[in-house]
């Protein structure tokens, strides 16, 4: 059972975007809205429950790592 509840999105540039839903769509929203490489803070209420670094290649590559739940 998917739970759906209220996500605030936060991104390392300064955004912040509201998503109404399950956890994977808010972090299937926030991949989409950020452009990397910006950090990504998905929280429910007050509380992190997921968040996503930057990653920077030793080939020039910009991208992120993969999400962390918490």
């Amino acid at each position: 059972m998917k739970l759906e509840q209220r996500f605030t999105i936060r991104l390392g540039d300064g955004r912040s975007v509201e998503y109404a839903g399950t956890l994977e769509g808010a972090k299937r929203k926030a991949s989409k809205t950020a452009n990397p490489p910006v950090a990504i803070q998905v929280l429910a209420g007050e509380k992190l429950v997921a968040a996503r670094r930057p990653y920077f290649g030793w080939d020039g590559k910009v991208g992120w790592c993969p999400w962390e739940i918490i």
